[in-house]
């Protein structure tokens, strides 16, 4: 999820206010993409039945 979408959603007006509450750190980023590679990897779509 991109910054400016976590600054949509919490209200705040300066990307710089989202960033000092949103903590991001590279364990922050890794585990993001943790999730993200996660939820991908569960997805199953069966072509045919589209």
């Amino acid at each position: 999820m991109s910054l400016r979408h976590i600054q949509g959603l919490l209200g705040h007006s300066s990307p710089t206010t989202t960033a000092r509450y949103a903590h991001l750190t590279k364990v922050t980023e890794q585990d993001s993409l943790t999730a993200i590679d996660n939820l991908i990897n569960g997805l199953h779509v069966d072509l045919r039945r589209l």
